[in-house]
């Protein structure tokens, strides 16, 4: 479920380029968020995002992902 973490995972930073505009419309979501008592933070914003994204993905599979670790993921280009 989204924003439900096990408090005893290891969190990690996960780092992601994106479009000025994109950065700055997301943004002003967490801003407007806020007045209806969204994310305390934008960092929890973007992880509760990461989160709803990854359970539409697992549904639509019909299963859940098991964990990839760090280096796994192809790099595309910069």
């Amino acid at each position: 479920e989204p924003g439900k973490e096990d408090p005893e995972e290891r969190v990690v930073k996960v780092t992601a380029r994106v479009g000025e505009d994109l950065a700055g419309r997301c943004r002003a979501a967490y801003i407007d968020g806020l007045l209806r008592g969204g994310p305390a933070s934008f960092e929890a914003w973007i992880a509760e995002a990461l989160e709803e994204k990854l359970a539409r993905e697992e549904e639509r599979r019909g299963r859940a992902y098991e964990p990839v670790g760090t280096g796994r993921v192809p790099r595309g280009r910069r």
